[in-house]
């Protein structure tokens, strides 16, 4: 296989000239040698020590980068923090490797022919300079952190081949404000849009089917999200921090809703349950402090620690079923809480379920009545 990088020679220190040709050589370049001894020697080596100083300045110098017909891959680690400013791939090139130009910080453009069939972990990363890309049309693989800390990339296009983006593969890319993903991916890795700070607007397909941990995470800008239908569980911390989010809808799919899944999602004003959910873990809507009402599914039989914890805004809650376990402090500081609708005492209360409502009436619970 054609690669092009790998690790650079070493280089090898002159040899300081003792005769007199080496001299004469010396006076030929402008170096007038002294007739003091000492003063010749540290001139000499001065010479030296420029000359391993170009040499090691070389990489970074070579600022246009255009590969040749021919090669295959680009090597793992190639231009890792070169002074490379845009990069310009053959045809014949069919993979990026690993960290192949991982804090390029000078990097602005990316030329990128449609044989390149998969981009490797940090093969980008940290390419801050970088603002659009346009994929290959038959890149099927782009691995973790591939583009992580992109933080001036605004603008990219996903092509339907796409099958996999890997954990944080977009992770803290700072200025990306929209993006749509193709109908070919059927799971979303852990962290791969977290921290996207200006992400408004999402579109993702019916084709996936898992959202992993983290995946838009602290995404502080996004505003509604349509969770594809066939997703079964919604992973931990999937959505928190999304402060913005106002609107969001949850397929039927759905059976359990994970571990601060929507935790800080402040904007939350209103919110379904769809009769699918079984279980809402820890914290998982924690800090959603603009819902006002909510109705617990008929299905739901527990809510975890501190599910709605801190939803200071919520004055109305209906508990559907009587199977239902209100877990430790699940609507705790939940202060403007004053009508609450339960048909007959759960099987389980936590007693500081609901500490911090002072607003609520508990005898409410005991005989199925809706008192403030």
């Amino acid at each position: 296989m054609n690669r092009l990088g790998g690790p650079p020679d070493q280089a090898t220190e002159p040899e300081l000239p003792h005769s007199v040709s080496g001299v004469l050589a010396l006076r030929s370049n402008g170096l007038q040698p002294k007739s003091d001894g000492l003063a010749m020697a540290s001139n000499l080596r001065a010479m030296a020590s420029n000359l391993r100083a170009m040499a090691s300045n070389l990489r970074a110098m070579a600022s246009n980068l255009l590969v040749l017909r021919g090669v295959l891959e680009i090597s793992p680690h190639s231009f890792t923090a070169s002074g490379l400013t845009t990069i310009t791939l053959p045809e014949t090139t069919e993979s990026i490797g690993d960290s192949a130009f991982e804090a390029c910080r000078s990097l602005s453009e990316v030329r990128m022919s449609d044989c390149v069939s998969e981009i490797g972990e940090g093969a980008f990363a940290a390419c801050s300079a970088l603002v659009s890309l346009k994929l290959s049309r038959s890149v099927m693989k782009i691995g973790g952190s591939a583009f992580a800390g992109c933080s001036a990339l605004s603008s990219l296009s996903i092509p339907d081949s796409v099958i996999h983006l890997g954990p944080s593969a977009l992770e803290n890319c700072t200025s990306l404000g929209r993006l749509t993903l193709p109908d070919s991916m059927v799971f979303i890795s852990p962290s791969t849009f977290a921290g996207c700070t200006s992400l408004l607007s999402l579109t993702i397909p019916d084709s996936v089917l898992e959202l992993g941990e983290s995946a838009f995470e602290g995404c502080i800008a996004l505003t509604d999200v349509r969770i594809p239908r066939h997703v079964r569980e919604i992973e931990e911390s999937v959505f928190a921090g999304c402060r913005a989010l106002k609107s969001l809808t949850i397929p039927n799919s759905v059976s359990r809703i994970g571990v601060s899944a929507f935790a800080g999602c402040s904007s939350l004003t209103n919110l379904t349950l769809p009769n699918s959910i079984t279980e809402i873990q820890t914290a998982a809507f924690a800090g959603c402090t603009s819902l006002t009402t909510l109705t617990i599914p008929d299905a739901v039989v527990k809510l975890g620690t501190s599910a709605f914890a801190g939803c200071s805004a919520l004055t109305t809650l209906t508990i559907s079923s009587p199977a239902t376990r209100i877990g430790l402090a699940a609507f705790a500081g939940c202060s403007a809480l004053g009508s609450l609708s339960i048909p007959k005492p759960p099987t389980q209360i936590d007693p500081s379920a609901f500490a911090g409502c002072p607003s609520l009436c508990l005898a409410a619970l005991l005989d199925g009545s809706t008192e403030r």
